[in-house]
């Protein structure tokens, strides 16, 4: 195992105990959350200035297979075409927080390298910004109509306990929904 390899699997250790020792919950926002992903990211950066992305999810995986994290089923958690983005926030978060929050946080690492920001600077953007959902709600999304359970409003609608009413709605660059709208059935 190169030198540089095995730095890179230590440093996912430490990060993973630090989250674990941490007890990150569900989607918490703020600066202990963020300093953690920059770190994931700053590992990232490593992965592939080193050109070892395809062998350290490959180590990812085999440290796994047969730990506590594997739960007794002898399988690999990554896929195969599984990025570096993907194979760290699974390696560092994977048990300390659920599994969709994870793929979100990946995603957020993703879209902030794909933007351009740096390890070095993600966790003060953060901060600056609005959180995981200013990158994570405005990366651009490849298919044309998204479905969801839950809509985010930029602003309060009173809505009536009974009967119908209409809403028209315009997604906003930030992924929230602007009000143009609101019509109640007589």
């Amino acid at each position: 195992m190169s030198n540089s390899l095995h730095n890179l699997q230590q440093r996912i250790e430490d990060l993973r105990a630090k989250a674990q020792a941490d007890g990150l919950p569900v989607r918490r926002a703020d600066a202990q959350l963020y300093a953690i992903l920059a770190e994931c990211l700053s590992i990232c950066e490593e992965a592939q200035e080193t050109d070892s992305v395809r062998v350290l999810a490959e180590a990812v995986a085999q440290s796994v297979a047969g730990s506590e994290h594997d739960n007794g089923r002898g399988r690999r958690y990554l896929e195969r075409r599984s990025d570096v983005f993907t194979v760290v926030a699974r390696a560092v978060l994977e048990g300390v927080d659920n599994r969709n929050s994870v793929y979100r946080y990946a995603l957020t690492l993703r879209e902030a390298a794909r933007r351009g920001l740096t390890s070095a600077v993600l966790e003060d953007w953060l901060l600056q910004n609005g959180g995981v959902n200013a990158l994570y709600r405005t990366r651009l999304v490849s298919a044309r109509r998204n479905t969801l359970s839950t809509l985010h409003l930029t602003s309060p609608v009173e809505v009536p306990r009974e009967g119908v009413f209409t809403l028209t709605l315009r997604r906003s660059a930030n992924g929230y929904f602007d009000v143009l709208n609101k019509e109640e059935a007589e």
